[in-house]
């Protein structure tokens, strides 16, 4: 039996009573050369979703050339997680062999990393598509996901040996599509980073953010504080840049970690949720899990020293400004560390005074802890930077003393009193390894006691 219908019988067999009760989940497609807006069942739409969604890529991509199973790609990945939260069957007219392949594995995932969340619902195709790209690019280039952040600028220099097609979506919180003047500014300095080190950019402009009713969404589940970043992110990235990648004949996407193997709870982006995914011919990796923010600012100066290369200015600001603010955390534990490298912050994109950020920093961690209950979102940035202070000082690096409000913090202590301990389930690498074994991870983590 040909491999496509063997799939399509199975998809079928293992859904036989559910395919009467099931409902269309697109009810349109419109691509227009390089754009394609996709009309969104009304109902399922009006549970979760505040418009229909559409993403537009650059004048040279044609998506006519694709098959409806790509063009609808982008779409499907942002939604699939709450298809499966809904508890209802959807029909989809087809889907990518690969990424059919991949639905179970995700879908495991999800159950394993939130088990008091309902995952039942279900994604039916009437076919499935192998998806075969008719163009190829050579070894020596590889595609990124490149916002010009701190994760995004160490994975750039980490494949610095290689011409790197890096793209960026308009359309997140902190560039917004109704700000067409920061979106301008941002565009124009990663455009000036390409050209800098002769590599190409690629922009992607969508509502993939802004679709989503986010208010509600993140309420759906009490193990789920945002939904987004938990269940869709690389799911989401995988889908809105696989057309673009299919027709650049990129088969492998770079996308730089945010966490790190020590990070104890889970999210839709970690090497597991990568590792898992194919889609269309394309995989995914997850780049320096192994490094935190602090040690990814500490590579970034000492390879700008022992290469002799420009440094990069870092946007790690999520204000909408296309600058740096400062007064967040990433702007402070960035420009905490440069301080204790002995770096200028001014170089890297931070136009503030030593004596003013310190002031900041202080300020927030104290606003931290006044509040009615803590998030490791807001703690753990700041204590990766403790952490890389104290190696510093047992290195036999020179303290500075303006750093010492820093160890009045009981960050372990705290940690243990964040919404995220009390209510969601700790990853367990071992766990996810005995059932997706191909994922590489550090051997000292798939033995690690449970906690």
């Amino acid at each position: 039996m040909n491999s496509v219908w063997r799939d399509i019988v199975i998809l079928v067999s293992l859904c036989p009573f559910s395919l009467v009760f099931s409902e269309e989940l697109i009810q349109s497609v419109l691509v227009e050369k390089n754009k394609v807006t996709v009309v969104i069942n009304s109902d399922f739409k009006e549970r979760y979703l505040k418009d229909d969604f559409f993403v537009e890529y650059g004048e040279d991509v044609d998506l006519s050339m694709l098959d409806y199973s790509i063009t609808t790609m982008p779409c499907i990945m942002n939604i699939l997680s709450l298809v499966w939260f809904s508890g209802k069957r959807y029909f989809i007219e087809s889907i990518d062999s690969d990424l059919f392949h991949s639905l179970a594995r995700l879908k495991k995932l999800f159950q394993i990393t939130y088990p008091r969340t309902q995952w039942d619902g279900e994604l039916i195709a009437r076919a499935i598509v192998v998806n075969t790209p008719s163009l190829k690019v050579t070894s020596d280039q590889r595609a990124l996901l490149f916002s010009g952040g701190l994760d995004s600028t160490t994975t750039s220099f980490f494949h610095n040996d290689k011409k790197q097609l890096l793209i960026t979506a308009w359309g997140q919180v902190d560039l917004p599509l109704n700000d067409p003047t920061t979106w301008s500014l941002v565009k124009e300095r990663l455009v000036a980073y390409a050209q800098l080190r002769g590599h190409t950019s690629a922009f992607i402009r969508s509502n993939y953010f802004d679709f989503l009713n986010r208010y509600t969404l993140n309420r759906l589940s009490d193990e789920i504080f945002n939904w987004r970043i938990e269940t869709i992110e690389d799911i989401g990235w995988a889908g809105l840049t696989a057309p673009l990648l299919f027709l650049k004949g990129h088969s492998v996407l770079s996308i730089a970690s945010s966490d790190t193997w020590d990070t104890p709870y889970p999210s839709a982006a970690s090497p597991f949720v990568d590792g898992i995914i194919t889609c269309a011919g394309i995989r995914f990796e997850h780049e320096q899990f192994d490094l935190t923010r602090a040690e990814k600012v500490e590579y970034l100066v000492t390879l700008c020293k022992n290469k002799n290369i420009e440094k990069p200015f870092l946007k790690v600001c999520s204000k909408q400004t296309g600058h740096n603010c400062g007064e967040c955390k990433k702007c402070l534990t960035t420009i905490l560390m440069l301080f204790a490298l002995k770096e200028d912050p001014q170089q890297y994109g931070f136009f503030i005074e030593k004596d003013i950020a310190l002031k900041n920093a202080k300020c927030l961690l104290n606003g931290i802890f006044k509040k009615g209950s803590l998030s490791l979102v807001e703690l753990e940035l700041f204590y990766v930077i403790q952490k890389k202070l104290k190696q510093l000082n047992m290195g036999g690096k020179k303290g500075d003393a303006d750093f010492g409000f820093l160890f009045n913090f009981d960050f372990q202590e705290e940690l243990l009193l964040t919404k995220e301990f009390k209510f969601q389930k700790r990853v367990l690498w071992d766990e996810l390894h005995a059932l997706f074994p191909s994922i590489k991870i550090p051997p000292h983590y798939i033995f690690k006691k449970k906690v």
